[in-house]
């Protein structure tokens, strides 16, 4: 996340980098190269992809903020009101994560059964 904004993360570049970073991930020689994931369900993935990493950023902030408080540190922890609404903008965000991947399983469907 970049000045508080979610950028387009390719979805073949991230998913090569994730692999790479898993030595027993079965999955990524089984699926084989992106390029051949339609262009729809692609663009449903990287919208999961950064609903998921906006729920990444957020929970570290809340992380960061109780490891201070665990701490003692002398930060500025975050307002109630703060963190309640980071917890409701996650649980938003990954309610539509998991549309766009219920989308995305659907579709594959169809194309396997068509």
């Amino acid at each position: 996340m970049a000045n508080g904004k979610l950028s387009a993360v390719p979805f073949a570049q991230a998913t090569d980098e994730f692999c790479d970073a898993q030595p027993l991930n079965r999955n990524a020689a089984r699926f084989g190269p992106t390029d051949a994931v339609p262009e729809d369900v692609r663009g449903s993935l990287n919208t999961a992809f950064d609903a998921l990493l906006a729920i990444h950023g957020i929970s570290s902030m809340l992380i960061a903020d109780g490891d201070e408080k665990a701490a003692g540190e002398g930060g500025a922890p975050l307002a109630p009101e703060l963190s309640h609404s980071l917890l409701t903008a996650v649980r938003v965000i990954s309610q539509l994560a998991g549309a766009q991947l219920c989308r995305v399983a659907d579709r594959l469907e169809a194309q396997q059964t068509a």
